[in-house]
């Protein structure tokens, strides 16, 4: 599992975009890899300094929620062409083998 895979998941626990199914698995992640724990950590920290600044600076609330849904859409991208790219290399290999 990458970086990316744990920011992309991170980013929906804590938008609340899983199902209860998915919430657990991502909660025994985190008592198993550390990458899990510190991306959630980052990212939370992240959306909180966002929301913070929504409150401070209202006019631009709007626009900073736009931003999250802006880089959880990209790291989602990101995320699967990446796991793409490793399918076509693993074919790749296992078609030499």
């Amino acid at each position: 599992m990458t970086k990316d895979f744990f920011d992309t998941e991170a980013l929906r626990y804590l938008l609340g975009e899983m199902n209860s199914s998915q919430r657990s698995t991502f909660e025994e992640q985190l008592t198993c890899y550390p990458a899990a724990r510190i991306a959630l950590e980052e990212c939370a920290d992240v959306m909180s300094m966002l929301r913070r600044q929504a409150v401070d600076l209202p006019f631009f609330g709007g626009a900073v929620e736009n931003e999250i849904a802006r880089l959880l859409q990209t790291t989602r991208t990101d995320a699967k062409r990446q796991l793409q790219q490793y399918a076509h290399q693993l074919r790749g290999f296992i078609t030499l083998s």
